[in-house]
């Protein structure tokens, strides 16, 4: 990483793209909105053109990575896009489900398609792919091929705030500054978030706001409940709200961000917190209550901590994790702590401040990795 001071390359001076051809790339998109985010977030930032390329599946798609191969009947061929040669030179990816795609487009390229993977499911043939860029607190096994970041990749970018801004000029108006917004997820399969937990919470985070002498707003997710909304509707009736809504014809969420002085984030969510750290405003992180380990994540976060150390079992576990038959524990408290000690973010609960924090510099870093894999002799040629 840059200490230096001095001003970073952008990417297309990284990538040399005055001179070397820019490669024809495919993006693969699940119907997962994080998957998309992450996935196009980091074609954007590579600086040239490419086409989305748009997947939907079938029921074989739950056969595991490990037994599909590199084959494609998982694919619903009628609700997805076309995947005809002419094939591409650079295909990017998230998600388990497109593994097999992206693998079998390599294939059917005679391997001179170079596939470049997201997030926890790459595990599966790692030598096939180009670059597997994965969030440290994964706890992923070390390989050449992979890459870890603190947060992953992201569409919010200086340049859309700033167009957000002025699109959404009026969004505040009446709102006294500063402006607080609370970004709001919900329950998922490891972190309970009910309607009793969200009231406390919102009235612990309205408190905060108006210590700060500012005003609050309330964004809610496609994963925040119905129940949730209701209850925290109620329970500060003060308070600005914008509820999500499925089909929302022009989604004000960029503006939101874009005119927040000060974001309070809960913590379930990966792409929700790296859109929250792009924006570059004071950030504060609400860990949501865990649920109770089942069995399966007792042993897999057994098997991370001892796969972290030597000998012959850390050995076996490190094996069992490269298979992709099993991945290793996901540990957010492990994410959330990196985000404090690197001061992306502050644990909420301490006292609210405008202070900037640090910037995350990590998709930088992998452009400079795809940079030299791409243009290894760094001709640009």
């Amino acid at each position: 990483m840059d200490t230096s001071g001095t001003r970073r390359p952008t990417s297309e001076q990284l990538l040399g793209l005055g001179h070397m051809k820019r490669p024809q790339t495919w993006v693969l998109l699940d119907d997962r909105p994080g998957h998309q985010t992450q996935a196009l977030g980091l074609a954007d930032r590579l600086g040239w053109a490419y086409e989305r390329r748009s997947l939907r599946f079938n029921g074989l798609n739950r056969i595991p990575n490990g037994i599909l191969g590199a084959r494609a009947f998982t694919l619903d061929k009628a609700k997805s896009d076309s995947l005809a040669p002419p094939y591409p030179d650079l295909v990017i990816a998230m998600g388990r489900r497109c593994v097999p795609i992206a693998r079998w487009i390599r294939r059917a390229s005679h391997q001179t398609t170079q596939l470049v993977h997201l997030g926890r499911k790459g595990l599966v043939a790692p030598s096939e792919f180009m670059l597997l860029i994965s969030c440290a607190h994964f706890n992923l096994p070390p390989h050449p091929k992979r890459m870890a970041v603190t947060l992953p990749p992201t569409q919010v970018t200086v340049q859309r705030l700033a167009a957000a801004r002025s699109e959404w000029s009026g969004l505040l108006s009446g709102a006294a500054g500063p402006h607080v917004m609370f970004l709001v997820g919900g329950e998922t399969a490891h972190h309970f978030f009910t309607p009793s937990r969200a009231i406390d919470l919102l009235q612990r985070v309205e408190s905060a706001a108006r210590d700060l002498g500012g005003t609050l707003t309330v964004v809610t997710s496609r994963r925040t409940s119905a129940a949730t909304i209701a209850a925290m509707r109620n329970a500060a009736r003060q308070a600005v709200f914008h509820f999500w809504e499925p089909g929302e014809a022009k989604n004000p969420y960029l503006g939101y961000l874009a005119w927040a002085d000060v974001l309070i984030v809960t913590g379930e969510s990966e792409s929700m917190l790296a859109e929250a750290a792009a924006a570059a405003k004071p950030l504060y992180v609400v860990p949501l209550q865990p649920k109770p380990l089942t069995v399966k994540s007792k042993v897999k976060r057994w098997m991370t901590s001892v796969a972290s150390g030597q000998g012959q079992l850390a050995s076996i576990c490190r094996g069992l994790f490269n298979t992709g038959w099993i991945t290793p524990y996901r540990d957010l408290e492990k994410m959330h702590k990196v985000m404090y000690e690197t001061h992306l973010a502050r644990p909420f609960g301490i006292k609210l401040s405008l202070e900037t924090p640090q910037q995350n510099n990590a998709l930088e870093e992998v452009n400079e990795r795809l940079h030299h894999l791409l243009d290894p002799k760094g001709t640009g040629s």
